[in-house]
């Protein structure tokens, strides 16, 4: 139930009592939903409180409150933003996404305004996705522009409410038409408005077209609106442009910031601010591409799905049914022994992926090229988004300074590629992958999940399962790794609890496999196939065959030495090492030592006063105006000077919200809240190099108010998180 008050204390109106449906076997990501109050109201206290639950327990991922139609009192009229778009047929020069550019004016061919057309092939339908669930409730479509036929005159409408299609209700159509449940048929005419019923929670809308006022059935619809009007009838039989003028202009506030970039063209060469392993500066990017709207510069980007706003693709592509290249300059030579990359299936389309591809390194741009890679990448043309990001070792470590990608082959019409990047996945001898959430068989109270991964030995903690058995636990990592080792503490200063009957498994892609070639730091170990059998120990190393793309380990606990069967397992860790054998038979800590810890200067680890904050200037085209700095940091995070660069927060630490848990978390922390007590974003440290190549800071400590000017400032080339040596 949900409540608001004008106060802390209340009193409390009650303004929603709802359910949501059972979400623990939906796939990721998880919808976003948007739920109406009974009522608008005003408040400034929001009370959530949870009623019941299905199986153990409550809780949610994000919670906000939304003003669903933004400027009722000056127009009443909310527009939202299509963002891509699905269509049963492609017809060349009548892609869908014209549909949605706002152009009205310009012909494809002499006599024909461009838009969305289906060749004729009915029924046929387009299915038009939105930037966020919404409330809707009417759709207005001109067609048939400046022409004696092809307008749209026989259609249905339905919505995408969570994972299912549903046809709306109570239509009704500008026009002197046929409504027979969801499907209209009418006169055909160039501006179509249809109201219907408010639906929420909206994130796609599909118009079926059934056929047009032309002889052979084909409509063009040059442009489709979705809105939410305050009052579905507004302006009812008056001219659709009556409504559409009312879609209010956004004004951009002064912190928008404004990007630069070149026109591209068949092969192009693009600077990006995106940075090779290093820091080298930025990576450059030449190559051979579908059009202007598909380029390579797409590659050094990453998005959860394909998209064409605005014309512009956030994917690459390769020509039609012909090999293609492309090569990254590094900026200076990387050493690396993988590559992280998303393929492709080319949006609703579906009709292209790469196949095999051929990898070659360099010295210099002209060559001579080096081969260390030569595979093929399974075909994604089927695949749900978001398309699996794939880490793909090389054949050996190299280093180098331009990189070639040759497609080779390709499934269905050519090749692409949503995303490439190189990685050096072994940095140093001991990597160890952050946990970031993790699920169980059951939940013990007080010894949740969570606490195997909280770097705390010392606190009687740890995950256990009620020596309810068989039970798991499924550690979730923070983007796709290499794995080859699992090390964990369990029983720590105990006589039992020991967890000694386990199996190891790794999540790749959507599928769960059995590790293999295990072997464990135990003489009494027994092996079966992916089950371990040991003398009940407090440390516990289990290394087997490196696995790739791995993107969770679950852990099953068949029992312990306990007459119970319960175990509990403080801490677990999950390593690549760079030799699985590593100091094998020591204690394990001589492996957890090797764990790097970032080196940073004293200036940002040594704090004085209760609040610390790190800036760092970025060269970023932006307005120059400036807006005030909250008053909690009171450090000038988003001003802007009239060279271009801007200050931006990349750590800050308020010991008001305690201390950072682990080193990790050092470098990644509420990176999307900068005024949060612990904020952190230097793991992005090394895309921050000003347009000399080196590092600007400025460390500030607001509560030295006896200052003026309570901040250090300086320069240096060395990238203090990765780099133990101070340069520059």
């Amino acid at each position: 139930r949900l409540y608001t008050s004008q106060t802390k204390s209340g009193p409390w109106t009650q303004v929603l009592d709802t359910q949501l449906e059972d979400s623990r076997q939906q796939q990721d990501p998880l919808p976003i939903q948007l739920i109406a109050l009974d009522t608008k109201t005003t408040a400034q206290f929001v009370k959530f409180k949870l009623v019941s639950w299905w199986g153990n327990g409550g809780g949610l991922m994000y919670f906000n409150i939304v003003d669903e139609v933004q400027h009722p009192q000056p127009t009443g009229v909310k527009s939202h933003l299509i963002t891509r778009c699905d269509t049963s047929f492609l017809q060349s020069g009548f892609e869908c996404e014209k549909a949605f550019d706002g152009d009205l004016t310009t012909y494809q061919t002499p006599g024909y305004i461009a838009g969305w057309a289906y060749g004729a092939k009915v029924p046929a339908w387009v299915v038009l996705y939105l930037d966020s669930p919404v409330a809707i409730n009417t759709v207005i479509f001109k067609t048939g522009i400046a022409r004696v036929d092809h307008h749209l005159n026989d259609f249905s409408v339905e919505v995408e409410v969570g994972d299912t299609f549903k046809a709306v209700t109570g239509i009704k159509v500008d026009n002197g038409s046929r409504v027979l449940g969801s499907r209209v048929t009418m006169v055909g005419q160039e501006e179509v408005r249809v109201a219907f019923d408010k639906e929420i929670s909206v994130t796609a809308v599909k118009i079926h077209a059934y056929g047009s006022d032309a002889s052979n059935e084909n409509s063009v619809v040059t442009e489709i609106y979705l809105l939410n009007l305050e009052t579905v009838n507004m302006n009812w039989g008056e001219d659709v442009d009556v409504i559409l003028n009312k879609v209010p202009v956004p004004t951009p506030t002064t912190t928008t910031t404004t990007t630069t970039t070149t026109t591209t063209t068949t092969t192009t060469t693009t600077t990006t601010a995106t940075t090779s392993g290093k820091g080298c500066g930025p990576v450059k990017v030449t190559g051979d591409n579908y059009d202007g709207r598909f380029t390579v510069e797409n590659l050094l980007t990453i998005q959860n799905k394909e998209l064409v706003v605005n014309n512009k693709a956030t994917y690459w592509l390769s020509p039609n049914a012909r090999t293609a290249t492309f090569i990254l300059n590094l900026g200076c030579r990387e050493t690396f022994d993988s590559i992280r990359l998303v393929n492709v299936h080319n949006r609703g389309y579906k009709d292209r992926a790469t196949k095999q591809f051929r990898l070659y390194t360099s010295q210099t741009k002209s060559g001579p090229w080096t081969q260390v890679l030569d595979t093929q990448l399974e075909d994604s043309r089927q695949q749900q988004d978001p398309l699996p990001i794939q880490l793909i070792a090389l054949d050996t470590k190299t280093t180098a300074q331009f990189v070639k990608f040759e497609l080779v082959s390709w499934w269905g019409n050519g090749g692409g590629l949503m995303y490439f990047n190189i990685v050096d996945e072994v940095p140093f001898p001991v990597k160890s992958h952050l946990i970031t959430r993790c699920d169980t068989s059951f939940l013990q109270s007080g010894y949740e999940c969570e606490k195997a991964f909280d770097g705390d030995l010392t606190t009687s903690g740890g995950w256990a399962y009620g020596g309810r058995t068989p039970a798991w636990v499924v550690l979730y990592l923070d983007s796709p790794v290499s794995i080859n080792t699992v090390i964990f503490k369990t029983g720590i200063a105990r006589l039992d609890h020991h967890l000694n009957d386990f199996s190891v498994e790794v999540l790749v892609g959507d599928t769960f496999e059995a590790v293999t070639g295990i072997k464990v730091n135990n003489d009494g170990a027994t092996v079966q196939g992916s089950r371990v059998t040991i003398v009940g120990q407090e440390e516990v190393r289990v290394a087997f065959d490196k696995e790739i793309s791995v993107t969770a380990v679950k852990i099953h606990a068949y029992g312990s030495d306990a007459s119970n069967e319960n175990s509990v397992v403080t801490e677990i860790y999950l390593l690549n090492l760079e030799t699985v054998n590593m100091n094998w038979g020591e204690d394990v800590d001589v492996i957890l030592n090797k764990v790097p810890v970032p080196t940073t200067t004293t200036t940002t680890t040594t704090t004085t006063t209760t609040t610390t904050t790190t800036t760092t200037t970025t060269t970023t085209t932006t307005s120059t105006s400036t807006t005030t700095p909250t008053s909690k940091t009171r450090t000038a995070t988003t001003t802007t000077t009239g060279k271009g660069t801007k200050w931006q927060k990349v750590y800050s630490h308020d010991t008001a919200g305690g201390l950072f848990a682990t080193v990790d978390e050092a470098k990644k922390k509420n990176i999307n809240d900068e005024d949060a007590d612990l904020f952190s974003v230097l793991y992005n440290l090394k895309s921050m190099r000003n347009e000399d190549g080196v590092f600007h800071f400025k460390l500030c400590y607001p509560e030295l108010t006896e200052h003026s000017y309570p901040c250090n400032e300086w320069i240096q080339s060395s990238n203090p998180v990765l780099e133990s040596t101070i340069t520059g």
